[in-house]
């Protein structure tokens, strides 16, 4: 699978835990993953992102329903 390379100017991503062990990183066009995979493996990725973006973090609730849980900008 090919990734996309993060835009130095991008200021919203969106964390998506697909299941228990496969997490998803998108910028704001939803277009092409920047990182798929673990949690650590993902979370690496974020660690890289700007200080002042906002991370938006999605899961899925026990009927397969996907909801936004917190957002907020990276620490």
């Amino acid at each position: 699978m090919t990734f996309k390379k993060v835009n130095s100017n991008e200021k919203e991503f969106h964390y998506i835990e697909l299941q228990s062990t496969m997490y998803v990183l998108f910028d704001s066009q939803f277009d092409i993953p920047i990182a798929r995979g673990s949690k650590v493996i993902v979370g690496k990725e974020i660690t890289k992102l700007n200080e002042n973006v906002t991370v938006h973090y999605y899961k899925l609730d026990k009927n397969k329903i996907m909801y936004k849980m917190t957002h907020g900008q990276k620490k």
